[in-house]
């Protein structure tokens, strides 16, 4: 993770975040695995409206293990 990941909080990324890519992109970024281990969701997965995104629904998945 780097500084440059506080982009992907901001609301006008949430088309981003809704793209299927946006998944491998996160895993290739090293945030997944850090999410993983630490049993942490990032912000949009607990807005209501971004909770079934693909990103947050395998990351709650993923963390049950």
């Amino acid at each position: 993770t780097g500084p440059q990941l506080f982009l992907l909080h901001l609301t006008v990324t949430r088309p981003m975040r809704a793209d299927p890519r946006f998944l491998p992109l996160m895993k290739s970024s090293g945030a997944w695995e850090h999410w993983v281990e630490t049993k942490t969701l990032p912000d949009w997965c607990k807005l209501p409206e971004e909770g079934g995104f693909e990103t947050c629904v395998e990351l709650r998945k993923a963390q049950e293990r």
